[in-house]
């Protein structure tokens, strides 16, 4: 009896954990890409627009992904807020174009780095009240993003208080030197 009350209990704080977090999808238009960028923003519970700022976590999916990425890590991610391993933050995954690696081409249209670092940036820094501390500024990203959390990171020191690149891409070209 005691593992069916436990067990009741351990689903009930899960649901009022997801009932308090909230997933946003969106679109971010510049000219600095071909078309809007899809993103994707994971609130934690108690969330306030006019509170305290939160860091920002810029989780940078694959090649061939996109910001699903963050819709599917979102239990896992409650999980870790619920269980206090995880600091409160705002999660925000942009969906780059396949093969954009989060670089600007050189002589193309996707300028991909420079929107991530600039207008897409403050566009979630003053809807989703994220700090402007570079300290409370992370990425992380898998594959391709991961060389982009690297490239991003190395490149922009002055924006960003740490980095963590899962399985990354590698290119001599990662750290923008090329």
């Amino acid at each position: 009896m005691k593992v069916i009350a436990s067990l009741a209990t351990v689903i009930l704080m899960t649901a009022a954990v997801r009932a308090d977090t909230q997933l946003i999808e969106s679109d971010f238009a510049s000219t600095l890409v071909i078309k809007p960028a899809p993103y994707a923003v994971l609130l934690p519970d108690n969330f306030s627009k006019t509170g305290k700022p939160l860091p920002m976590l810029l989780y940078l999916h694959g090649g061939g992904g996109d910001r699903s990425q963050l819709r599917r890590s979102r239990a896992m991610i409650e999980e870790l807020w619920q269980a206090g391993k995880l600091a409160r933050m705002v999660i925000v995954a942009p969906s780059a174009t396949p093969r954009a690696f989060y670089m600007d081409q050189k002589n193309g249209p996707e300028k991909w780095e420079t929107l991530l670092t600039g207008p897409f940036r403050e566009h979630i820094q003053k809807n989703y009240n994220t700090s402007r501390d570079p300290k409370e500024n992370l990425l992380m990203g898998a594959s391709m993003g991961g060389m982009g959390s690297l490239r991003l990171g190395f490149k922009h020191p002055e924006l960003y208080g740490g980095l963590a690149a899962l399985e990354r891409a590698s290119s001599p070209s990662c750290t923008g030197r090329t």
